[in-house]
């Protein structure tokens, strides 16, 4: 995925400006997940992969759904309230 890492490059020099419309304004939904999943797999993902994420939906200007992120995130570090599961459901 040359053009995607280009991107992720572009972005981390870049971070004070708004990106630039691009051809990937126009991918749908399941395909940016899919990309997303590659970049920050739900298990056994590093830093550098959470820092690469977030560079590509910098530089694309890409926003995905709160649970996407909620399935990335370790509960057993929010020790002092609910589990956001639990709270989720509540409301």
């Amino acid at each position: 995925m040359p053009a995607i890492q280009q991107t992720i490059e572009s972005a981390e020099n870049d971070h004070h400006q708004l990106p630039k419309p691009s051809i990937f304004s126009i991918v749908p939904l399941e395909l940016r997940i899919m990309i997303a999943e590659h970049i920050c797999p739900i298990t056994k993902y590093t830093a550098s992969d959470i820092e690469n994420l977030k560079n590509m939906l910098f530089a694309s200007g890409w926003e995905l759904p709160e649970w996407f992120w909620r399935a990335r995130l370790d509960e057993s570090l929010l020790f002092e309230s609910k589990k956001p599961r639990e709270i989720a459901f509540l409301e």
